[in-house]
């Protein structure tokens, strides 16, 4: 059974035929009424269902424990379900207890990409569903109403069908953020936009960075009664910020405290953490405030401030920052000192672990950490880098990997093996032949004989080289055996970017996960030496395992081989993260 994962980016991987349960009271329908948004990537067939009680798998009946007469009574639940990329990824539909209710045909925005995250929102109001693309409060583009709506919907699952599905960014937003007509597809009838609708639709239409500052100013003033404006204008501000701290300075210091703590939690924010830095810096400098008051903001924003991301470097640049004397700036950075296996001291100590803000509660329920544990782990999660391109591995031999990506000639082609056009180099330890066809493990195929044999130095491996100008800042990798019965027990993943010094991201000893022909496997990459960007992968086999009676292996099968983790397109700097 596959249950359901959260990656190091933060995304929900919803296995074929499950559904997550989102368990969080701010995730659930308030009053049978709200908007969920949300990103979402996969082949085929995300569902979105809506029910008055959690727990189930898709749309599927609930059992309860209990008498038979009980059980009857409580097997069949009312639920709605929109899925997205229906029949083939050619559709939207909805359906009501599964039967189908209305259904959206070649409509390309509907469709759903297995190589990068679209947005999607629905709105549920009392039976009557608006669903749109991209940011909450634009024009929707389907409406749907229930003539018998389902009293007590509240709860809210994300599931898939028969293949892999990954969600994240996913925002609850009250039902009048998304109450804008339908448009394109089917219009509601008798409706009239009020002032505050078409004004509202308004400034997310004439968006830009010349003026989101201001607009955010106004929904701040009227707030709570823009409240729902902000949200798409704060997810503007994260996207664009590099641009807008070069181009319009003065109206970005000019931002009240609680949008920019806003700013700083929001899931889109796109830039690097030393600039954030910079700018808290340089908006603590242009309030006109009294100093206690400006260091009780600076208490709410550089907490906000992901620290553990930097570079040993960017760090020690930042012990000479104008706040580095601040209580609290030495306690962040004595905690990501700590987690890059440093201490103040120099000294070297054991990795603290990533921390994740969404969690698997159980077999079908997830929900993010609350309070100080959630601004304690969002200090440990990566942000959107505009440098680098999140390959995230989702299930065993998934398209998502770097050789697939480097084949695509990075997603705008159909796969051809970059082994063979030269865009990637795969060796091995001994000469090729009819056994050993290094270029083929990034192949796809299925290879039933392929082994690497040992170097005259006793070494058996497996090495490939992304290119010059590729780095890949490895988090998981998935290897494939071939037909033979010699399974690999002991052996390390070693990167490298000069190809003569290899650090280990990754020892196996003894580790009997392989114990089938043809067989997959994949493992988590963590640590310190995880967190830099490489060139070079090796696999190395290693002797066996002192415990192990196993005798010592001279070759190594494979027939598949991929990495996963953030891409550097042009080199970066060394230790850039």
């Amino acid at each position: 059974m596959q249950l359901l994962r959260v990656n190091s980016n933060n995304e929900l991987v919803v296995p074929p035929f499950e559904c997550a349960w989102l368990s969080d009271e701010t995730l659930q329908l308030d009053e049978e009424a709200g908007c969920i948004a949300f990103e979402v990537k996969g082949e085929t067939d995300a569902a979105v269902i809506f029910k008055p009680t959690p727990g189930s798998k898709r749309w599927q009946h609930i059992v309860r424990e209990g008498s038979n007469a009980e059980a009857q009574q409580l097997m069949t639940e009312d639920n709605y379900c929109v899925i997205l990329g229906s029949h083939r990824n050619s559709s939207l539909k909805v359906e009501k207890c599964g039967i189908q209710c209305a259904m959206v045909q070649n409509v390309q925005e509907f469709q759903l990409s297995a190589t990068k995250f679209q947005r999607f929102w629905i709105t549920f109001d009392h039976g009557s569903f608006s669903i749109g693309t991209g940011l909450p409060g634009s024009p929707s583009l389907f409406s749907w109403m229930d003539p018998s709506p389902t009293a007590g919907t509240r709860h809210i699952g994300l599931a898939a069908w028969d293949k892999f599905v990954a969600y994240r960014n996913i925002r609850m937003h009250t039902a009048a953020c998304c109450s804008t007509e339908a448009q394109g597809h089917e219009r509601c009838a008798g409706h009239v936009a009020s002032l505050e609708e078409l004004c509202r639709r308004q400034v997310l239409a004439d968006l830009s960075t010349e003026n989101v500052c201001a607009g955010l100013h106004v929904a701040h003033l009227i707030d709570p009664a823009l409240d729902d404006l902000a949200a798409p204008l704060l997810t503007f501000l994260a996207e664009h910020l590099d641009t807008i701290l070069d181009q319009q300075k003065n109206d970005f210091v000019a931002l009240p405290l609680a949008i920019f703590v806003a700013l700083l939690k929001n899931p889109s924010l796109v830039c690097s953490e030393l600039r954030l830095l910079e700018a808290v810096t340089l908006w603590a400098q242009h309030q006109d405030t009294e100093a206690e008051q400006r260091v009780e903001a600076l208490s709410q924003l550089l907490p906000l401030i992901r620290f553990p991301l930097m570079s040993p470097e960017e760090l020690q640049a930042v012990q000479s920052s104008p706040l580095a004397e601040m209580a609290l700036m030495k306690d962040l950075l004595a905690e990501a000192l700590e987690s890059h296996g440093c201490s103040t001291t120099g000294a070297v100590e054991l990795l603290a672990p990533l921390r994740a803000a969404i969690a698997v509660e159980s077999k079908r329920h997830v929900r993010g950490t609350g309070g100080a544990d959630l601004l304690a782990a969002a200090r440990f999660q990566r942000r959107l880098s505009p440098a680098a391109t999140p390959l995230m591995y989702m299930c065993n031999g998934d398209h998502n990997g770097v050789c697939h990506y480097i084949g695509t000639a990075y997603g705008q082609q159909k796969f051809v093996n970059p082994a063979l056009s030269g865009h990637l180099q795969v060796t091995a330890s001994s000469p090729s032949c009819r056994s050993t066809d290094p270029k083929a493990i990034v192949s796809g195929n299925f290879l039933r004989n392929n082994a690497a044999g040992q170097q005259r130095d006793g070494s058996t491996w497996w090495r490939m080289d992304l290119g010059a100008q590729h780095r890949l800042m490895c988090n998981y990798y998935t290897m494939r055996h071939d037909a033979s019965p010699d399974y690999p027990r002991s052996w390390a993943l070693q990167a490298s970017n000069d190809g003569t010094v290899w650090v280990d991201l990754r020892q196996h000893l003894d580790d009997c996960t392989i114990n089938m022909a043809g067989q997959y496997a994949s493992w988590p990459v963590t640590g310190h030496a995880a967190r830099r960007p490489f060139r070079f992968f090796r696999l190395l086999l290693l002797p066996p395992a002192a415990s192990s009676s196993r005798a010592s292996s001279r070759v190594f099968p494979l027939s598949y081989l991929e990495f996963y983790g953030y891409f550097f397109k042009d080199t970066p700097a060394h230790g850039d993260s």
